[in-house]
């Protein structure tokens, strides 16, 4: 489809909802397998414990080879969660909530290795890690194509999810006259191997037709 294009600018939104419910869902999971791993001390004894969490009077504590296997699990989580899943599947949950994807320049899925790569690179846009994730925030903000560090390592972008496999145009938010394609009807769908996908001038729609 001539004219049609992906804006990541237009995704902006939806992809910070999305990355918050990402981070809720990884938080309870890490949570979950601290304290799988963790013993019950009196508050007091704390003396070398190398993560622990508090509540009144009662700490749970991992220390130890516990501690270096809660880290271990954590990274492995999180490879599987934001990696893994979406290479495979094309969504994390909170992309699923909000209806985005991770897409190459051409507009297909970003696939298994660029989004296996994306994860690594939280090292960069994770900083500082009292404020989590300030570097990646400030970068998808401010930058006109919305990529953070692990976007422009990976060479991916995030879109609408009706937008996946139109190519994307990083400048879009500076010439909105990109957005617009052509005359509303049905086209050859971009997300699927055959049938048809109603393009209402700007942007796919969930209405098909097969056959």
């Amino acid at each position: 489809m001539p004219g049609a294009v992906a804006v990541p600018a237009s995704a902006t939104g939806r992809r910070i909802g999305a990355a918050l419910i990402d981070l809720l869902v990884y938080s309870v999971l890490s949570l979950a397998v601290f304290f799988a791993l963790a013993d019950q001390v009196e508050a007091g004894l704390l003396s070398g414990s190398n993560a622990h969490i508090t509540v009144g009077d009662t700490t749970w504590l991992v220390e130890g080879g516990d501690a270096v296997r809660y880290y271990l699990l954590c990274l492995v989580v999180g490879v599987a969660y934001f990696g893994l899943l979406p290479g495979l599947s094309s969504w994390t949950p909170g992309k699923l909530i909000t209806g985005v994807r991770t897409v190459r320049p051409d507009g297909r899925r970003a696939g298994l290795g660029r989004n296996v790569l994306r994860p690594l690179l939280w090292v960069v846009d994770g900083f500082p890690y009292f404020l989590p994730g300030l570097v990646g925030f400030v970068l998808v903000l401010a930058r006109s194509d919305r990529r953070r560090v692990a976007d422009m390592a990976a060479d991916t972008y995030v879109v609408r999810r009706e937008e996946v496999g139109l190519p994307v145009d990083p400048a879009g938010a500076a010439h909105p006259q990109a957005q617009a394609g052509p005359a509303a009807g049905w086209y050859p769908d971009p997300q699927a191997q055959s049938g048809l996908r109603w393009w209402d001038g700007m942007r796919w729609t969930e209405h098909t037709q097969t056959g």
